[in-house]
Parts: C-alpha cells; sequence; structure tokens
C-alpha cells in the first residue's frame, strides 16, 4: 500500500497561529441541576422502598448522562448507597419538594412539579438555541476557504479545499469519526478539492489494517506527518478539531480511547444539507481580508424576498394577518391561478414572519410522487453506502425547530403545490392534529411522539382549477384557511408602466380585463415582456398551451379568448 494519495503536494495546512488559539466552548450547556434532585423529580409515582431500584436507576442515567457532557454538571461523588437515597430523600422533603406517601410511593408537592416542568423546559429551550447556533455555524465553516486573505498563510493560487467541509465528509464517510493523526498524516496534506475522494479512500483501507487502533506500522502506511514537533503534535492539530466542531458543539471536543473525535449525532442532518450542494465562491471574496470576511458572514436570504415594492405591502398584510388570526391551527392557503402572485408573497409573507432568519423558514414543492417519507421521516442510505438510517424530513424538521425554540418565535413551512400530491398519504395523521397543537400522536415509521408546535406556521399555495384542487375532499378543506389571488388589470398596468411600450400595455390591459374571468394564468405572466416580440413569443411559447388540447387545437370555453390576442 502507497504512503498518502497526496504524498507528493509539498503543502499542507498551516498550524502557525495554533498556538494562540484558546480552547473556548461556544454552545449553551443544559441547566446543572443535581443528579439527585433531577432523579427523584423523574421518580414521581414511583415505589420507594429498599432495594430503591427505580430511584437508583434514574440516578445512575442522569449520572452517565453528565458524565458524557463536556461539562459535566453535578454528579454524585460516591456511590449510591442506600443510606445516601434516604438521606437525598429527607433533604427534599424537608423542602417540600415531595413526599412519601402510606403506599410508599414518591408523591411531588406543587414546587416539586413546578421545578420539574421549569427544568425540563429550560434545558428544551437551551437545546433549541444550540440547534440554532449549530444551524447558523455549519452555514459559515461550510464556506470557509483553507486559501483566504485574513488568514495569511501563504498557500498556492490553486488550492481550492474548503477544510471543514472537508473534515465534516470525511467524518460522514468514515463512521462520523475522525483521528488526530488521520487529519495530520492524509486531510492536512489536501489541498485540491479533487483530492478528496482519494484521501478519503486512503484512510477506510488503512483502517481496515489497524482494526481500531493505530500503531507505528499502520500510522506509517497513512503517510509523513504535515506537523513532526514530538510532544507538541497533537496540540498543533487538534485546533482545526475545535475549529471545524465550532468549539464543541459538531465534533466531540476530546479524544475517545482511541484517539478520535466524534462527529455529533444530532448534528448530522446539518453537515448532510450542507454538503449536498457544492459551494459558490465569489471572486471577489479573495480581493481582501474585509471582502472575504463578508462572504463568509453573510446569511443566505430566503429566496425571491431581496426587494418588495410599496404595492405589494397590502397583499403581504393580507396573509400575515391570516397567518396572526388562523395560523395556530390550520394551513394558511394562498389560492390562485398561475401568475397569480401567490409563490411570491407567500415568500415575502414568510420572510416579515420570520424576520429574515432562515434557520426558521423552509420549503417544500409537493408533485405526484411525494411521499410520507419525503415530508415526515424515511430510511436513507448512509454517505458511507453501508445500509440505510432513519432521517427526519422537512415537517419534522421545522417542527422540532420551533418547539424548542427559546422565544417562541413563529416559523414558516411553505408547501408549494399543495394538491399536487397524495395529501392523505404525505401528511398522514398530521392532518387531524395540525388544529390540535396540545395533542401528541405516534409517527408511523420510527413510532414515535410527536406534537405539533404551536409556534408553526404550515403555508400552503395551490392553483384552484387544478385538477387535484377540484375534488379536495372535506377533510383536507376544513382544515385549509384560504387567501385568494385573482388576476389583476391593475396590478399588470402598474407592474408594465414605463417597461412596455404604452400603446401595447393598453392594448395589452384591455384585452386582459375583458377575460379576467375566464383566464387560466394571472398577471404576472405578462411579468418580463418589454416589446411586441416579447408578447408574441410569449404566446407561441407558452400561453396557448393553457387553453389548447392534447392536439393543439384551442378549447371551445377559450376559442375567443384566443381568437382576440393581439399577437398570435
Amino acid at each position: 500500500m502507497s504512503s498518502s494519495p497526496t504524498s507528493q503536494s509539498q503543502a499542507s495546512w498551516s498550524v502557525a497561529k495554533h498556538d494562540t488559539l484558546p480552547g473556548i466552548d461556544l454552545w449553551l450547556n443544559p441547566s446543572d441541576t443535581h443528579a439527585y434532585l433531577l432523579a427523584f423529580l423523574d421518580a414521581d409515582g414511583l415505589d420507594f422502598a429498599p432495594p430503591y431500584s427505580p430511584v437508583r436507576e434514574a440516578v445512575n442515567g442522569i449520572v452517565e448522562e453528565l458524565k458524557a457532557r463536556d461539562r459535566k454538571g453535578q454528579a454524585p461523588s460516591g456511590d449510591v448507597s442506600d443510606q445516601r437515597l434516604r438521606t437525598w430523600k429527607s433533604v427534599f422533603e424537608g423542602f417540600g419538594i415531595l413526599l412519601v406517601d402510606e403506599y410508599g410511593k414518591i408523591k411531588l408537592s406543587p414546587l416539586g412539579r413546578t421545578l420539574k416542568t421549569v427544568y425540563g423546559q429550560i434545558n428544551e429551550k437551551i437545546e433549541g438555541a444550540n440547534d440554532h447556533i449549530a444551524k447558523l455555524a455549519v452555514s459559515v465553516l461550510n464556506r470557509q476557504l483553507l486559501r483566504n486573505p485574513v488568514d495569511g498563510a501563504n498557500y498556492r493560487e490553486d488550492v481550492d479545499v474548503h477544510p471543514f467541509r472537508f473534515m465534516w465528509k470525511a467524518m460522514r464517510q468514515l463512521d462520523d469519526k475522525l483521528h488526530w493523526e488521520e487529519m495530520n498524516r492524509v486531510l492536512m496534506r489536501v489541498v485540491h478539492s479533487k483530492e478528496e475522494d482519494g484521501a478519503i479512500e486512503h484512510i477506510r483501507k488503512v483502517r481496515k489494517l489497524a482494526v481500531g487502533t493505530y500503531d507505528s506500522k499502520t500510522l506509517a502506511l497513512l503517510g509523513h506527518p504535515a506537523v513532526s514537533e514530538g510532544n507538541e503534535t497533537k496540540r498543533r492539530i487538534t485546533p482545526w478539531f475545535s475549529r471545524g466542531g465550532f468549539g464543541g458543539l459538531l465534533i466531540s471536543s476530546d479524544d475517545d480511547e482511541n484517539g478520535f473525535r466524534l462527529l455529533s449525532q444530532k448534528y448530522k442532518p446539518l453537515i448532510d444539507e450542507a454538503l449536498e450542494n457544492d459551494v459558490a465562491v465569489p471572486p471577489e471574496a479573495q480581493s481582501s481580508p474585509p471582502a472575504y470576511l463578508k462572504y463568509l458572514t453573510e446569511v443566505p436570504q430566503i429566496a425571491g424576498t431581496t426587494t418588495t415594492a410599496t404595492e405589494e405591502d397590502a397583499e403581504i398584510q393580507r396573509v400575515i394577518d391570516a397567518v396572526e388570526r388562523y395560523g395556530h391551527n390550520k394551513v394558511i392557503c394562498l389560492s390562485g391561478l398561475p401568475g397569480t402572485g401567490k409563490t411570491y408573497i407567500a415568500r415575502l409573507a414568510a420572510n416579515r414572519i420570520v424576520m429574515g432568519d432562515p434557520y426558521r423558514y423552509a420549503e417544500i414543492q409537493f408533485h405526484p410522487n411525494t411521499s410520507y417519507e419525503d415530508f415526515m421521516e424515511g430510511f436513507v442510505p448512509k454517505p458511507s453506502g453501508e445500509g440505510f438510517e432513519l432521517k427526519h424530513k422537512i415537517f419534522r424538521v421545522m417542527n422540532r425547530r420551533a418547539r424548542l425554540d427559546p422565544a417562541n418565535l413563529k416559523y414558516v413551512l411553505l408547501i408549494e403545490e399543495f394538491t399536487r400530491a397524495d395529501i392523505h398519504a404525505v401528511i398522514g395523521e398530521l392532518l387531524t392534529y395540525i388544529e390540535h397543537r396540545d395533542r401528541t400522536f405516534r409517527l408511523a415509521i420510527s413510532q414515535e411522539e410527536e406534537r405539533i408546535a404551536p409556534n408553526l406556521v404550515v403555508m400552503a399555495t395551490l392553483n384552484p382549477r387544478d385538477k387535484s384542487a377540484v375534488v379536495l375532499d372535506q377533510a383536507i378543506i376544513r382544515r385549509l384557511h384560504r387567501v385568494d389571488f385573482e388576476p389583476s388589470t391593475a396590478i399588470l398596468r402598474s407592474m408594465l408602466a414605463g417597461k412596455l411600450d404604452s400603446v401595447l400595455l393598453e392594448q395589452l390591459a384591455s384585452w386582459f380585463q375583458k377575460f379576467i374571468s375566464i383566464t387560466p394564468f394571472g398577471h404576472g405572466a405578462f411579468a418580463d415582456v418589454r416589446s411586441e416580440k416579447d408578447l408574441r413569443e410569449l404566446w407561441r411559447g407558452e400561453l396557448r398551451y393553457y387553453v389548447t388540447d392534447f392536439a393543439g387545437n384551442v378549447r371551445d370555453a377559450y376559442a375567443e379568448f384566443a381568437q382576440e390576442f393581439p399577437w398570435r
């Protein structure tokens, strides 16, 4: 086996500033509550009698959880003995938190129940805050370039690796873990993206020989180290893990017993989402440190929301008003023909509701093949290619974000072409519980319990003349609150004023107004026309197909509509 697929390259990742990079936690730690208190709060209604098994198991479980944290919390210093359990029971009774009733069962007082609720809520909100931090951190780290004008390292101009993206990619394909020696001997020698796949495969082959633990022989097979400074080598390497893991949030802060850093299981979906698409780097990003930092830190915009004209404010407000009044128990459905601006307005309204935060917004387009597994949860191939794993899909992802939001802010999920899919099959149990947010239900695949967050707004768009919309059953209809979008001659005039010759605009507006009650498309169909040629090409290339049958003949209902269009 050769040393390393990239050993011919003399370039490697810089560690020049790693002497001054301090260790830092950039995430929020769950509430630091005493293990015995948490155990007794969780033991409400359980027996308290020798050998105290329910409480002892609760304490041991919490101790293991505390030990797994990067910041350990108040774990007991000794064994969970009978005497300790009786002592702490007496202490908590003295505080009025609980009592043991005549049947030997632990009963929480109103104070105890409040403590249990509050601690649970605090930890849920901290978890939600960490999720939000993780999403934005992944977005920024994913764009980081090895060669950039800020770090000052002297890389060749053809160096194009995104270091943290490469680390995540390697971990996802290598059992979600990476050894610091694999970093030093393989990854840190990769400076061209075309070499990444070969480097990952090289590590995979050597790992099979190492059988879980590297020795001098298998380390030599990995390749020559990029950094070789004796006892200081590891200390110079590990800051790459700290940076790529955002201070312990995405990658574990410490090695396991075999020297591996582990990718956070919780945030694998965020990593996968980032790895799905290539990163576009604008040329100006490399021109100066301010330009690079601007590229690095810009939060992605919600598509189609960069500008808002004054005349659209009333339409946006109609949607927002509907969300405020009905969004807690209905699907807010923007209903209109193609070209009436419903998707455009939906995105603008959503952008205002979430205050431009892309973490709080997502959209999906339904089609005839959309399934429950695409919308709620489903099995997907593992990045390693070995087997499948159950993955939360867009609804569960957004619902969890909304439920755990520390400030209870609104989140928006926009479903385009709502009626194009088999709604009952795709949404399943959600259809019932969209209006009963306080009730839990069991998911079909994972069998986990779920509850729809009251601050999750589900918006949708549909074409009311689409065949699938016409035959909607009452179970779906009564769970929709519709906001209608009609074709508008006034908007057509406003949209094209100063862009289309006034005579042409008047002809177009007159024709559109005459047939506005039967038109199969809205004013937006003409948004890009600037000349008579554009109008003629638009009709021949697009509009006539709205009114013709499969043989290309104009349907009877649209005969006059087509005949009087001036630019056929």
